[in-house]
């Protein structure tokens, strides 16, 4: 077996950590996907129910899921699908100007609006306590009258998740399905961390709210590195810019510099004592 490409989830809560694992055995490609913990395998093999719940929500016979072909007690393998994404499409497209770029633009906006079931958002029926825990509790009532998903909702419908084989679109990563009705905009709107400006049109300040609570405080741990880096990198700054004492900056420095000397010591005596030991053997 040749391991091609490893991707660690472990920045997530425990429960949701996973690694994809593409891989090449007797010349054929596969995906895996692999529990990191025990407490992130109930998360796995909700994959198995998405895919008949994506399936039955499918209304376009040319958008097709990537199939689980063997299960183990931490994973899950998938078939490995050869093609073009759309977004490759979109980076080719935009190097040849704005005109291409809004066309790919176009097919996946469509792609979303026509290729699933869809319904008419309404917040005073479909807003529940499981939508509030996942997105957050906020006033919703400006999405009525757009169109959402019916009932099964994936929202890592993005550029890199979708591959174009031959006349087929295949969709191989469907981890985040919710059986909530959520607003086909705002899954347009995810792409904007990817690809910026583009979906510039999207932008929206409940989708951002949206995704701060889904992506800070469903999928990632409030105290963990992904919530506080923002924070710890801004003290840091704030430190130099501060007008603190100069003494305390000198001796910072010198503290710094005495740890490197140390440092280096250390490492000259270690390869003394190697050398010797050379010498004796």
């Amino acid at each position: 077996m040749k391991i091609l490409y490893v991707k660690c989830n472990s920045e997530r809560a425990r429960e949701f950590q996973l690694q994809t694992i593409i891989y090449e055995n007797r010349g054929l490609k596969y995906v895996k996907k692999q529990a990191l913990c025990n407490l992130a395998i109930p998360h796995l093999k909700k994959m198995k129910e998405n895919y008949d719940k994506l399936s039955s929500s499918i209304l376009n016979p040319r958008i097709k899921l990537a199939k689980i072909i063997n299960e183990e007690d931490d994973s899950l393998t998938f078939e490995f699908v050869d093609g073009v994404s759309l977004e490759r499409m979109f980076y080719d497209s935009n190097a040849l100007g704005a005109d291409r770029t809004d066309k790919i633009i176009e097919i996946y906006m469509e792609l979303l609006k026509t290729g699933f079931k869809t319904t008419v958002f309404n917040s005073s029926t479909m807003i529940d306590d499981v939508y509030k825990g996942v997105f957050g509790d906020f006033d919703y009532s400006e999405l009525d009258g757009k169109i959402c998903f019916d009932g099964i909702s994936n929202i890592d419908l993005i550029l890199s998740n979708i591959i174009l084989n031959e006349k087929n679109l295949y969709l191989f990563d469907y981890e985040w399905v919710f059986e909530l009705n959520i607003p086909i905009d705002y899954i347009a709107f995810r792409n904007s961390h990817e690809y910026g400006e583009i979906f510039g049109k999207q932008h929206n300040a409940l989708f951002a709210e949206m995704e701060k609570k889904f992506i800070g405080e469903t999928v990632v741990k409030k105290n963990g590195f992904f919530n506080v880096q923002d924070n710890y990198m801004k003290t840091r700054l704030d430190i130099f810019q501060q007008n603190i004492d100069k003494d305390l900056q000198v001796k910072h420095w010198y503290d710094v510099a005495q740890s490197l000397r140390i440092k280096n010591r250390i490492k000259r005596i270690v390869k003394r004592i190697s050398l010797q030991n050379a010498k004796k053997s």
